[in-house]
């Protein structure tokens, strides 16, 4: 989960350095898009040309790129930087298939601790991945929010692996959070798998019995009533004594 981690940060520092950068043409830019509206009150300019031609005009006083920034801060005023770093994953796709998705196909994880809909993705993404070598099935119901628009569009390898990216993310929180449990693990291991499993247990008496402890074996009502009876009693001594003025001894 190391390697995740670091992805991740390494995504957040490319997509601020990219918002910088955007933020610096915005400033830089913004007085050409007054000379870009003065296009629409120019008298001079003839009404006979074309939408190509006015635009082949806005595009030698503005690159395209700057005024699709230019309109994007115009409409949102703000700088979402998430896109940026999906983006810097895109480029580190490789390398999460080399490295991190053999990780996760080799360690045995159990999803007993999470919603049934997110036990499911990750129980029917490792099957794909082993069979197909790509996520066919996306269940956008799992993503938060903010991440589903960076997941559209119709570059359906794109969707994929940036969704695979998403679990793996996921996966580093749930374990840090144990919702994510590890057979064979020391650090990540779940409580279930130091119980008995559940078909065994159905022959609980046996298993009890084997153990050899008079405690286990006995009755729970019974083993109750001789606590309760023990309890009475050394009551009543430590009444008598505090009574009769005698210093208290500590039962054994």
């Amino acid at each position: 989960m190391f390697l995740v981690r670091k992805l991740t940060e390494s995504a957040k520092v490319f997509a601020k350095q990219k918002v910088v950068e955007d933020i610096y043409i915005v400033r830089t830019k913004l007085k050409s898009a007054g000379n870009l509206l003065k296009y629409f009150i120019d008298v001079d300019m003839d009404d006979e040309l074309s939408f190509g031609e006015v635009r082949e005009k806005a595009f030698k006083l503005l690159p395209a790129e700057s005024i699709r920034l230019l309109s994007d801060h115009l409409d949102n005023n703000d700088f979402d930087g998430r896109e940026y770093e999906w983006q810097f994953i895109d480029k580190q796709s490789s390398k999460v298939r080399k490295i991190i998705r053999s990780i996760f196909m080799s360690i045995d994880i159990e999803f007993i601790h999470l919603k049934d809909e997110l036990a499911e993705q990750y129980e029917l993404s490792h099957q794909e991945l082993t069979k197909f070598k790509i996520i066919k099935t996306i269940n956008l119901d799992v993503l938060p929010k903010s991440d589903r628009v960076c997941m559209e569009g119709e570059n359906a390898r794109q969707i994929a692996n940036r969704f695979e990216y998403f679990l793996y993310r996921k996966a580093e929180q749930l374990f840090h959070s144990n919702l994510l449990t590890v057979k064979e693990s020391v650090n990540n291991r779940s409580l279930v798998s130091d119980l008995i499993p559940k078909k065994e247990w159905m022959n609980k008496s046996g298993i009890i019995e084997k153990t050899g402890v008079d405690k286990l074996v006995a009755p729970i009502n019974q083993t109750l009533t001789e606590k309760y009876q023990q309890l009475e009693q050394r009551l009543k001594e430590v009444s008598n004594h505090i009574f009769s003025g005698d210093k208290v001894v500590n039962p054994e």
